[in-house]
C-alpha cells in the first residue's frame, strides 16, 4: 500500500505567519500555486493559507452581487500591482487570515487515509509533518498523478 511519503511533493513552499498578504500573493503567483503551509520562527506549521482565504477576507467589503470570477480577477490583478494601494486586504498579515484548524498526516499515513481526510474536510492539500515541521505536501493533483501513472493506491 502506498504511503503519503510515496506520493507527496517534497519541495514544499511555505510562508512565515508574519508575512503580508502582498507577499503571499506574490509567492502564490510566482510559484503558480494556490495555497501554502504557514510556519513560525522555528519552521513549525501553524496554519494553512490559500488565495481563497485572501478573496474571502476581501469579499466581506464588496457588493454581494459580484460573481466569483469577477472577484478573482479583481484581486489577482490588484494584489500584484503597485497602484492598488486602496485594496484593504493588502494591509493584512497571513496570520490574520490563515486557517488554524489544520489537518496533517505523517509520512507513514496510507494514501487511502490521506484521501479520506481530503474528502471529509473538503481540502485540496494536506501537510505531511515530522516533529512538527513540514516535510511534504500531498495535494489532490498528487493523488490524480498517482492514479494516472497506474499506481495502486490502496
Amino acid at each position: 500500500m502506498l504511503l503519503a511519503k510515496d506520493i507527496m511533493t517534497r519541495d514544499v513552499v511555505a510562508i512565515h505567519h508574519s508575512a503580508s498578504i502582498r507577499e503571499l500573493s506574490k509567492l502564490l503567483t510566482e510559484k503558480g500555486i494556490t495555497g501554502v503551509p504557514v510556519i513560525d520562527d522555528e519552521e513549525r506549521i501553524v496554519g494553512m493559507v490559500s488565495m481563497r482565504d485572501v478573496i474571502r477576507e476581501e469579499v466581506r467589503g464588496l457588493e454581494a452581487n459580484l460573481e466569483y470570477q469577477d472577484i478573482y480577477e479583481l484581486f489577482s490583478s490588484a494584489l500584484n500591482t503597485e497602484e492598488a494601494e486602496g485594496v484593504a486586504v493588502k494591509h493584512l498579515w497571513v496570520e490574520e487570515i490563515m486557517s488554524r484548524n489544520i489537518q496533517t498526516v505523517t509520512e507513514s499515513t496510507p494514501v487511502p487515509e490521506v484521501c479520506k481526510v481530503m474528502y471529509e474536510r473538503n481540502i485540496h492539500r494536506v501537510p505531511v509533518i515530522r516533529d512538527g515541521k513540514v516535510v511534504g505536501l500531498v495535494t489532490a493533483m498528487d493523488v490524480v498523478r498517482t492514479v494516472i501513472e497506474g499506481r495502486q493506491i490502496g
